[in-house]
């Protein structure tokens, strides 16, 4: 057998080592890629959801419309199709709403509205209905018999509810009101959620469910 048979053999082998090892490369380099790949969709897929959350007020998720349990929604066709309400005279009384539903959840109002804040005063209608169209809530209480603590508590909602994102402010009034037939009424525009007891939890899933909500997106701090 010639002797440059055993050398060809050597080459040969050393040929096949550099192969495989070639093929390893690229089998690593591969699954770095493919590593890499999927971390880089993983961080945009978070950044994504980073970002549709901070879009709700507060970063917190707002729930759907119609979510609270018991809540009238009052279909208003004016609002559905694009349309504002007019501003009226604050000496205007406002008894209903166009469709002579009290308390008023949307309609003609007055050119001011009322600042967030719990108010010892009832406060007239076309004033919070202004509130309402700007997205926020309205709590209005009728306790002959008194209802401090529920009172209390809705203060200290006024810093506890997450604030509006665009607008950095807790979009929340709470006025007396001997009108309304149950004990509380939950306000928003074009929602009415009733209830004859106080419910804390209710009144925070009302408020998120309907912040910056309303047919203009405008703060009610200033």
């Amino acid at each position: 057998m010639p002797v440059s048979t055993r050398e060809e053999r050597r080459a040969q082998r050393k040929a096949e080592r550099v192969a495989a090892q070639k093929r390893a490369a690229r089998s690593d380099a591969t699954r770095r890629g493919l590593l890499i790949g999927g971390i880089g969709v993983l961080v945009v897929a978070a950044a994504i959801a980073i970002f549709l959350l901070s879009r709700q007020g507060g970063g917190a998720a707002a729930p759907a419309l119609g979510s609270v349990p018991g809540e009238q929604h009052f279909d208003d066709q004016k609002t559905a199709s694009g349309q504002l309400y007019e501003h009226i005279p604050e000496t205007t009384p406002i008894t209903a709403d166009p469709d002579g539903h009290y308390p008023p959840v949307f309609g003609n109002h007055y050119p001011i509205w009322r600042p967030p804040g719990v108010y010892d005063s009832p406060i007239p209608e076309g004033y919070f209905i202004h509130d309402l169209e700007h997205g926020a809530t309205v709590v209005l209480y009728n306790c002959p018999n008194g209802c401090q603590d529920a009172v209390t508590q809705l203060r200290g909602m006024l810093t506890s509810l997450p604030k509006s994102k665009d607008f950095n402010e807790v979009k929340l009034v709470v006025s007396p009101n001997t009108k309304i037939q149950h004990q509380f009424a939950l306000l928003a525009w074009d929602w009415e959620k009733d209830m004859d007891s106080f419910d804390a939890d209710t009144v925070r899933a009302f408020y998120l469910e309907h912040l910056d909500k309303g047919p203009e997106h405008a703060p009610i701090s200033t």
